[in-house]
């Protein structure tokens, strides 16, 4: 992913979780002039573009409870302090290096979650309910105040995404429940701070370095092999509905 091109629209996801009583007066005001507005159509606009900000908050929110403690730590200067770089790196003990990977890595993980990117920074069944979620506040918006004015191919594609989801998150959940105490919680740790290395998960949780990776390894296989077989059916329902 090319950062350059979306970190504005992330930034500003961020700003608005800091400054969530903006929308809340955008609402307020939206709702006081739209029995004054006569055009429908642009009242959709931007009622869909207040409950776009309001789902993205939700969704900085459910990332920040999936960091750990230091990276939440790093967030707040980050983004609600508003601390350089430089300036974070030494409260944290880490190098500026350090700092401006963690930076990555948390916008990263944002843009996956709000696109619904599959891959190591959202294989957790906490992230894959958090992009539900997400998915489910637009959609009922759709569905409820606006089918006449969304496309409703688009609309379909917002369920779709989330069903396929949601199957993935159950197939994830019974896999987790399926293996030893020990390889769960390292997965659970590792899918919380995917960045975390072998040598890390083995010093955790007290295993070799080869085990950590072989339960990691194992774990990403069985979830990608689902998930490509889960996008086969649907391209395959796709080219009959077409037929």
């Amino acid at each position: 992913m090319n950062l350059f091109l979306v970190k504005g629209r992330l930034l500003r996801m961020i700003a608005d979780y800091y400054a969530l009583e903006k929308i809340y007066t955008l609402e307020s005001a939206l709702q006081y002039m739209q029995g004054k507005l006569n055009q429908p159509r642009l009242v959709f606009k931007l009622r869909q573009g207040i409950v776009q900000r309001k789902a993205d908050v939700a969704l900085v929110g459910a990332m920040i409870a999936l960091l750990p403690k230091e990276k939440k730590e790093f967030f707040r200067l980050r983004y609600q302090k508003t601390m350089p770089l430089v300036f974070v790196a030494p409260k944290l003990y880490i190098s500026p290096k350090v700092a401006g990977a963690w930076n990555a890595e948390i916008l990263e993980r944002l843009y996956a979650l709000r696109e619904g990117i599959v891959g190591d920074l959202i294989l957790s069944p906490q992230a894959l309910c958090a992009v539900e979620s997400y998915l489910n506040t637009i959609s009922d918006f759709f569905l409820a105040e606006g089918a006449k004015y969304a496309d409703p191919v688009y609309i379909r594609q917002l369920e779709n995404r989330r069903d396929s989801l949601y199957q993935l998150r159950l197939y994830m959940e019974q896999y987790l429940e399926n293996v030893n105490a020990q390889e769960r919680q390292l997965l659970l740790c590792w899918c919380n701070d995917p960045c975390l290395t072998y040598v890390e998960l083995a010093g955790r949780f007290y295993v070799s370095e080869s085990t950590a990776g072989r339960y990691v390894l194992r774990f990403k296989g069985a979830m990608f092999i689902f998930w490509e077989a889960l996008r086969k059916e649907n391209a395959g329902e796709k080219r009959d509905r077409f037929c």
